[in-house]
């Protein structure tokens, strides 16, 4: 694994950043929050291994 990547929405980005940071010493996973557009997130995810989506199931459509 070289990198783990995510997209928070813009309702809850400020919490995931928040979580992101207090967790990132205890995991030691290189993760990264892309504080990008969904348009701009699901080109970059086009091109990876697996997609993991946690939203709504209309929105993945």
């Amino acid at each position: 694994m070289d990198e783990i990547g995510g997209r928070a929405s813009s309702q809850v980005r400020s919490v995931s950043e928040r979580l992101h940071e207090l967790l990132a010493s205890a995991h030691r996973l290189p993760i990264s929050l892309r504080p990008v557009s969904q348009r701009a997130f699901l080109a970059e995810a086009a091109e990876t291994d697996l997609i993991v989506f946690t939203g709504r199931y209309p929105n993945a459509e």
